[in-house]
């Protein structure tokens, strides 16, 4: 289990510096979102709200595809970044340390991958490196590691249950 663990704590890596070193127009979700939605179909769905990104406003209703798409794309920080924190438990569960120094190690190396993601994308072309995107990034891993708990918890119960029927 331990190299399984390992394989997968450098697959999400691997797949947050892949996407991380595209360009503006590889990631682009604009194109795509115009084949499957009209614009004003898409704006009547979105929330009356704006929100500052790169310098500009951007309102949901004056620009539906612009708005979704940084949706979209800081929740894939969120998402990936959940998953490299789970990844990082999973590799820690084989190491007897305190939870204290496994959650300093843990949100090191989650700090340090964004730090570099962003370093990273800074040599993409099209691409701005925000330092804004490490915390939105910390965030991602907080969520990751709490969802994580509370499923292992409830994993723990369920068998603990299972345990208990059977005596």
């Amino acid at each position: 289990m331990r190299v399984v663990s390992g394989v997968l704590l450098l697959a999400v890596a691997a797949a947050i510096f892949f996407f991380s070193s595209q360009t503006y127009s590889q990631q682009n979700l604009i194109p795509k979102m115009r084949t499957y939605i009209q614009e004003d179909t898409l704006a009547r769905m979105l929330p009356d709200m704006e929100i500052e990104y790169n310098g500009k406003l951007l309102q949901a209703k004056k620009s539906p595809y612009q708005f979704t798409q940084v949706i979209l794309r800081k929740g894939a920080h969120l998402f990936m970044y959940g998953l490299l924190a789970c990844a990082i438990s999973f590799v820690l569960t084989f190491y007897k340390w305190a939870k204290w120094k496994k959650a300093m190690l843990l949100y090191g190396v989650v700090i340090s991958i964004a730090a570099l993601d962003e370093w990273n994308q800074r040599s993409s072309f099209q691409r701005t490196s925000k330092p804004s995107d490490v915390v939105i990034d910390v965030i991602g891993a907080t969520l990751g590691v709490a969802i994580s708990l509370l499923a292992m918890t409830a994993f723990r119960s369920v068998k603990q249950r299972k345990i208990n029927n059977q005596n």
